[in-house]
């Protein structure tokens, strides 16, 4: 797999999944590799506030380089622990994280996919979990199925065949449904548009604080809330943005797409 990120807009980090060595987009050690320098890129970069991951001609990711394990390759649990960092960085990254699935996710694919804050699928889309069916387990990926889709469901889904776009977003697997693939571009400008309004530094705190909470019971959880919250409104910079707001002035924060985006 071949990783190319797009700055066109600075502000939105398109991080495109491309074909590497035998023509497939799979989790290979140099694509892991590839896609965890171009997170951490984004996550380094002060102007960019979102990042998105996006396949090729009709493939979003083949999943695990199954060859690659036939092989016997000497470094294959070292890859499979890279794989799981990787996903770990992403679900904990301070950026939004948007997935664009416009063809075939297949086993660690789906992971990647689900791993987003917001996954956009269209109708072409397909997301399957082969490795019941060679033995294997989808084991890395299981606490990221599980958060999205609980338990039973994630199961159920590694015992089927796979499912399309718009079942995913019946599911929860995915979050908005593109029925015309054409028009991709145009469903994702207003998403992007929305999440270049948030505050980073909110969006950091969204996802501390929501692993900070599930980690208590609720009236813990109630309690920690109320003392981020507290903190917050008495903060001169955040007192003085919602007064803007409230006078109809943008965020101090907020950006605009440009480049391709427009």
């Amino acid at each position: 797999m071949r990783v190319a990120v797009d700055r066109g807009d600075p502000a939105v980090h398109r991080v495109r999944l491309a074909p590497g060595e035998g023509g497939h987009i799979r989790l290979d050690a140099a694509g892991v590799a590839a896609l965890e320098a171009a997170v951490a890129g984004a996550e380094a970069s002060d102007e960019c506030r979102v990042l998105v991951l996006e396949g090729t001609d009709g493939t979003f990711c083949e999943g695990m380089d199954l060859q690659a394990v036939a092989d016997g390759a000497p470094d294959a649990a070292q890859h499979v622990h890279a794989f799981a960092s990787l996903l770990g960085r992403l679900r904990r990254s301070p950026r939004p994280v948007v997935a664009v699935v416009d063809g075939a996710a297949l086993g660690g694919g789906v992971g990647l996919a689900a791993v987003a804050d917001v996954v956009v699928a269209t109708a072409q889309a397909t997301f399957a979990l082969p490795e019941v069916a060679l033995g294997l387990v989808p084991a890395v990926i299981l606490p990221i199925l599980h958060e999205r889709l609980g338990p039973r469901r994630a199961r159920w889904l590694a015992l089927t065949s796979g499912v399309d776009g718009r079942r995913a977003v019946e599911l929860g697997l995915a979050d908005h449904l593109v029925e015309d693939p054409a028009l991709l571009e145009r469903a994702l400008r207003p998403i992007l548009r929305h999440l270049l309004r948030a505050c980073p530094e909110a969006v950091a705190g969204l996802k501390a604080l929501g692993d900070a909470v599930a980690a208590h019971d609720p009236d813990r959880g109630l309690h920690l809330g109320a003392d981020h919250t507290a903190a917050l409104v008495g903060d001169p910079e955040r007192v003085a943005a919602l007064r803007a707001f409230l006078e109809g002035e943008p965020a101090p924060w907020w950006r605009t797409l440009r480049g391709r985006n427009e």
